[in-house]
């Protein structure tokens, strides 16, 4: 008699042909648009793409997203509409433009692309505090001058555009309530590090690297509100 396959489910389904059709949108192209000075303090600490890929490898993720810069809202613009990108992130001004109009500009010419709001100012933050965002910005995040910021901001996309394909397979939410942009910006980094841990760890030993990819594929997704309505 043949000894079950030590990645089935128990009904003699193998996991990883369950898991093979979950986060079906992944975040691959990234367009992110600032000053020269906003990118010289992103890459502070060495090149933005480089310390992204060390992150993503570090948590056992494939697929480091590229990051294209646009150094204008013009020239971001002009790149949407050429190429194609799954996530814009922005800075708060460029030049006269400031984010929430880039936002709803970017939103008019690819409706459906995810703008996030990167802040690194201190005192702006309490602008952005509170349920409700301005239109044109799906996310805001504070620098901490790590790439966990980055890849919190990533995930989050990812998740919130998987979710309702992923939980029809079973996959679980966890749910955030936060409306303080330090507070969630901090921990969301934190969370989706324990939870891509914890997902790689759960892996039996002896099954390959596709396996393992499958398994993290399924962690629980994090849906983020900033109120309880």
């Amino acid at each position: 008699m043949p000894y079950p396959d030590p990645t089935s489910n128990g009904l003699f389904e193998p996991l990883h042909r369950r898991f093979q059709g979950l986060m079906p949108h992944r975040i691959r192209e990234i367009l992110l648009v600032s000053s020269a000075y906003d990118a010289f303090v992103l890459e502070e600490d060495g090149s933005l793409s480089d310390r992204l890929f060390y992150g993503y490898s570090e948590l056992s993720l494939s697929w480091a997203p590229r990051i294209t810069h646009a150094p204008s809202a013009k020239r971001a613009l002009d790149l949407l509409r050429r190429r194609r990108f799954d996530l814009v992130i922005t800075v708060l001004r460029l030049g006269t433009t400031d984010a929430a109009e880039l936002g709803r500009r970017i939103k008019v010419a690819v409706p459906d692309i995810p703008v996030v709001l990167l802040i690194f100012d201190e005192a702006e933050l309490s602008v952005f505090d509170g349920p409700d965002l301005p239109d044109g910005l799906d996310h805001v995040f504070e620098w901490l001058g790590s790439e966990e910021t980055l890849i919190a901001a990533i995930k989050l996309v990812e998740d919130s555009l998987n979710v309702e394909h992923d939980t029809a397979a079973g996959v679980q939410v966890m749910l955030v309530v936060e409306d303080r942009v330090r507070g969630y910006s901090s921990f969301l980094g934190l969370l989706y590090r324990e939870l891509l841990s914890q997902s790689g760890s759960l892996v039996a030993e002896g099954l390959n690297d596709f396996h393992r990819l499958m398994r993290m594929r399924a962690r629980p997704k994090i849906l983020l509100a900033r109120d309880f309505e």
